[in-house]
């Protein structure tokens, strides 16, 4: 993966340096005891909550000390110069407002300038002053090599460093960490550094507690020397060529994974090959392992997973895995988040996986699995689970159609997508009351929409396009309570594209006023366009292409919006969109925006958003189909 750009300032950089809580912890007991004052040591914790998108790392500080954070704009002064200085900007705003190169820089205790456009090269005075503890200077333009020190620099008293996407280039000079033996968290990702990463920072700075070197260019493998970091509770090394680490090991004696990693290891998006190495089951302490297309290959059995009794999350999305999933996963009693999904795993699922029962999340997709109705009674009595992701697997089976099948009671997305299955809609999905998305494209069910659908009172996005369902589109489907509330957090995808479904389109479409994708194409449909639909004002995408729809498009409001691809292959149909004249007494009236529908729409400008703020949510989901979007 290339780096971000960094002069594109609408970024997720907080799923990259987002720093937890139990580092925070160690900044607190390395750092705040250090000679701050307490000025300094408020202007700190803006910093770290710069790093910690929810503030845990600045939370855990302030609870510990009794100390009050400061938002916002902040430069504190005391006599003798600069003790804090603090500017946080957000992406869009102002530059730098205060001196870029303070001019006492042995009274700075404290600098945070992220998010940005300072451009040059980092000043030496600010990295490597005799009073500087933490620097945030990341999403900026800086760029060019960090400076090698001369030996007769003494040690600098720096804990915190954030230098994140930027477009710094060259080598990660060893002797500069060298001078920075109070160092707790580096955070250096998305730059451009080339060449081998340094292996003394844990011989010099023993208490290093964070370090992301991702999104580099970095060669070689992990260097030995950090297998003296044991304080490391986040190591993110970013593309390397290889994972084994010589005469590291978590415990025991023989094995080659690296002994610094204690909680999280992340080694995604990397180009290792080869099995996973067995030293794994030695990391018992661990409770995070991704190693997201890292182009692992093989079984897993040579995992002991028991041993890693602390796990709460695995991923392992995007491999070369084969054979079963390994039992030993299944003693992992702790487990609330599983990721198999695009590997080469095969067989049954295991009935062991119900002793899983924190597990809220499990995706399967894009395996070679067998036995829908196996697995489905399996996974129905895990209470827990909220998220079910097991398309592309299944393949040419039959739809379990038991209807005294339950459980899945807490169930809020089912994606059963893809998997060519036969038969027709369950009416076991009826139970399903908390579900928000049903996903079941691609399939080859037949027979009507059932008029049970609008019992999913919570669903909000249903896409059942790309199967054989015949009849009408149910007046039922346009009664769900989710599809018509102006509930900000109702936002509504409706797509029935590609089936065999006929009549014309129910005029109490205008009923599901939050609704945003409207996909009816490749269907029979006759009639006419329902003027109505001209009153959805939130209405983004619409495609009613390749229908047998006549009558003139109605004109004005949304369908201004529209290209003409939407409405394509339909003959009759005419308006100015497709360049086909209607005649004067089929021509719609032009629509004209209500009060009401002023008002619905203001008011979706606000609830939208707050509700992208959480809708990260289904970003932490994984590529599940919505809104357009792969998601797994």
């Amino acid at each position: 993966m290339q780096p971000i750009e960094t002069h594109s300032l609408c970024k997720n950089h907080g799923s990259r340096l987002a720093m937890p809580s139990f580092v925070l912890a160690l900044v607190l007991l390395f750092s705040l005891s250090r000679s701050c004052s307490d000025h300094e040591k408020s202007t700190l914790l803006m910093f770290l909550t710069g790093l910690s998108q929810d503030r845990g790392l600045a939370a855990v500080v302030e609870e510990r000390h009794g100390l009050l954070h400061m938002g916002g704009h902040h430069l504190q002064r005391k006599q003798g110069g600069h003790r804090g200085l603090s500017v946080i900007q957000r992406p869009g705003r102002a530059h730098l407002a205060v001196p870029w190169q303070p001019r006492d820089s042995r009274a700075c205790c404290a600098s945070t300038c992220p998010v940005n456009s300072l451009s040059g090269s980092l000043p030496v005075v600010l990295m490597f002053s005799s009073s500087m503890v933490s620097l945030d200077v990341s999403f900026n333009h800086l760029g060019g090599g960090l400076l090698e020190l001369p030996s007769s620099v003494p040690r600098r008293p720096l804990q915190v460093l954030n230098i994140s996407s930027n477009f710094f280039t060259g080598s990660f000079p060893s002797t500069t960490w060298e001078k920075t033996t109070n160092l707790i968290a580096l955070s250096a990702s998305n730059n451009s550094f080339t060449g081998r990463m340094p292996s003394s920072f844990c011989i010099s700075a023993p208490s290093l507690a964070f370090l992301d070197l991702s999104y580099n260019q970095f060669s070689g493998h992990v260097p030995p020397g950090l297998g003296k970091c044991s304080g490391l509770r986040v190591f993110k090394p970013g593309t390397l060529e290889e994972l084994s680490v010589p005469g590291l090991e978590c415990s025991g004696s023989g094995k080659r994974f690296p002994g610094f990693i204690n909680e999280w290891l992340h080694l995604e998006h990397n180009n290792m090959s080869g099995d996973v190495p067995t030293s794994l089951s030695r990391c018992t302490s661990l409770t995070t392992i991704s190693l997201r297309r890292t182009n692992f290959q093989g079984e897993l059995t040579n995992i002991n997973f028991s041993t890693i009794s602390n796990l709460k999350t695995l991923d392992l999305y995007g491999n070369n895995f084969t054979g079963t999933i390994p039992e030993s996963i299944y003693s992992c009693s702790n487990l609330t988040a599983l990721r198999l999904s695009v590997n080469k795993f095969h067989g049954q699922l295991s009935k062991r996986i119900e002793n899983l029962k924190s597990l809220t999340f499990l995706s399967l997709t894009d395996n070679n699995f067998i036995n829908i109705t196996n697995t489905l009674h399996i996974l129905k009595s895990s209470r827990n689970l909220k998220v079910l992701l097991i398309g592309l697997n299944f393949r040419h089976e039959v739809m379990p159609q038991d209807e005294t099948m339950d459980g899945f009671e807490n169930i809020q997305v089912l994606g059963i997508q893809n998997c060519s299955l036969s038969g027709k809609l369950p009416v076991w999905l009826s139970k399903l009351t908390n579900l928000k998305m049903l996903l079941l494209w691609n399939n080859r069910l037949t027979g009507p929409i059932p008029s049970w659908i609008n019992s999913l009172q919570s669903l909000y996005n249903l896409d059942i396009s790309n199967n054989s369902l015949t009849g009408e589109i149910p007046a039922t489907l346009m009664e769900m309570p989710m599809l018509k509330t102006l509930d900000f957090l109702a936002l509504a995808s409706l797509d029935l594209s590609f089936n065999n479904l006929s009549e014309g389109i129910p005029q109490s479409v205008c009923n599901l006023i939050n609704l945003i994708v409207l996909d009816l194409s490749n269907n029979h449909l006759t009639g006419s366009i329902p003027a109505a639909l001209n009153g959805l004002d939130f209405l983004s995408e619409l495609n009613i292409s390749n229908n047998n729809l006549e009558g003139p498009i109605p004109s004005g409001g949304q369908f201004s919006t529209f290209s003409n691809s939407s409405f394509d292959g339909n003959p009759k149909l005419c308006g100015f969109i497709l360049a086909r004249p209607c005649r004067p007494a089929e021509a719609h009236p032009a629509s004209i925006l209500s009060t009401r529908q002023a008002v619905y729409k203001a008011s979706f400008v606000i609830g939208f958003s707050v509700f992208f703020g959480i809708g990260v949510l289904y970003d932490q989901i994984g590529p599940v189909k919505v809104f357009g979007l792969v998601l797994l």
